[in-house]
């Protein structure tokens, strides 16, 4: 399996693609592998396959990112919905995820969530965020920058996220 961006195949297809012996962690130059790209799309069945075939959650790219920071970017694509993404996210901790893995610069997933938010006042959900958050992720990480996902979250307009929404785990 040669990971290409902006490319999704079909379980079926991808299934194939193993059983001819495609290796499930096969990485482009940024380090990139298939799961990653399934959990960005929010792909949760796709990824559950790749899981299954021997994928590593602890995947890093070349920034450090591992599937877990990249399913807690908001948005699926290909209009698959939010609540995919989600699935992504507890499937990747169910599988031994790191729930406060950090990248180079010690961003974690929680950060990277609402980091990338798109939070207009009519939509103030986080879908991502929150189910990391529920997870029982720690908003009080800090960055190499000094910022943490607490501090970051009143800058982007949600001061009271770790208030609305509490861990469950």
């Amino acid at each position: 399996i040669t990971p290409t961006e902006g490319r999704v195949v079909t379980n079926g297809r991808i299934s194939s693609l193993l059983e001819l012996g495609a290796d499930v962690n096969a990485a482009n130059a940024q380090s990139v592998t298939p799961l990653h790209f399934a959990v960005l799309w929010g792909y949760d069945d796709v990824a559950a396959l790749l899981i299954e075939h021997g994928a590593n959650v602890h995947a890093q790219t070349v920034s450090g990112f591992t599937p877990l920071h990249w399913a807690a970017l908001p948005g699926g694509g290909f209009g698959r919905p939010e609540k995919a993404k989600v699935a992504c996210i507890n499937l990747l901790l169910e599988k031994g995820a790191v729930l406060d893995a950090v990248d180079k610069e010690q961003r974690t997933p929680l950060y990277t969530a609402v980091k990338n938010a798109a939070c207009p006042a009519d939509q103030p959900e986080i879908p991502t965020a929150e189910a990391l958050i529920k997870a029982g992720a720690d908003p009080d990480v800090k960055t190499s920058a000094g910022d943490s996902a607490r501090t970051l979250a009143r800058k982007v307009g949600r001061p009271n996220l770790f208030d609305e929404v509490k861990p469950t785990k």
